[in-house]
């Protein structure tokens, strides 16, 4: 347990991932969700403060993604010493592109059920990557105009990382990995 947090943001934490996956994640990408909760939260206690733009309160929520995508990788055997985090140089089109297919030919020998379980959730998280990468960032990037779509918008990425990750470790292509 993360000993830096509020117990606020672990509770939450802890109620948002199945169990399998409050361990099987990442240090650094619960970090990131973490700091999510902890922006979300301080909302609820500070009131609403009027901004122009909030796309940028979803970034720790947006690099939580990214590193998780980075870590299914790596637990599928890929060689991704060359990613640091880097939003952009990572998963460029192309590189998300290769990895996707890389990720689907590798869940293939699975059962329909987990495969099309695990292809869905992939293809959400391919599509915010594609779409959003810019956002926060950019000056002509999409904006978020409250509060609220913007802490939606977040909300649904960390449904993304739970569904997509506990669909893979319920399918076991991890350990079937390992055995390679």
């Amino acid at each position: 347990q993360y000993h830096g947090r509020d117990g606020e943001v672990i509770t939450e934490f802890n109620n948002l991932f199945k169990n399998e996956l409050q361990y099987w994640l990442n240090p650094v990408i619960k970090d990131f969700i973490y700091d999510y909760l902890a922006i979300k939260n301080s909302h609820k206690h500070f009131g609403i403060i009027l901004l122009h733009d909030y796309s940028f309160l979803i970034t720790p929520a947006f690099k939580a993604l990214e590193g998780t995508l980075i870590q299914i990788g790596e637990k599928l055997g890929f060689d991704t010493s060359k990613y640091n985090f880097k939003i952009g140089i990572v998963f460029s089109d192309e590189n998300l592109e290769k990895f996707y297919n890389d990720v689907l030919k590798k869940i293939d020998d699975l059962d329909e059920e987990h495969k099309t379980d695990i292809q869905i959730w992939l293809n959400d998280a391919r599509r915010i990557l594609r779409h959003f990468r810019h956002s926060p960032a950019h000056f002509l990037g999409e904006r978020k105009e409250n509060w609220d779509e913007a802490f939606s918008f977040g909300d649904h990425i960390l449904r993304i990382i739970n569904e997509m990750c506990y669909s893979l470790v319920k399918s076991k292509i991890f350990e079937k990995i390992k055995k390679e």
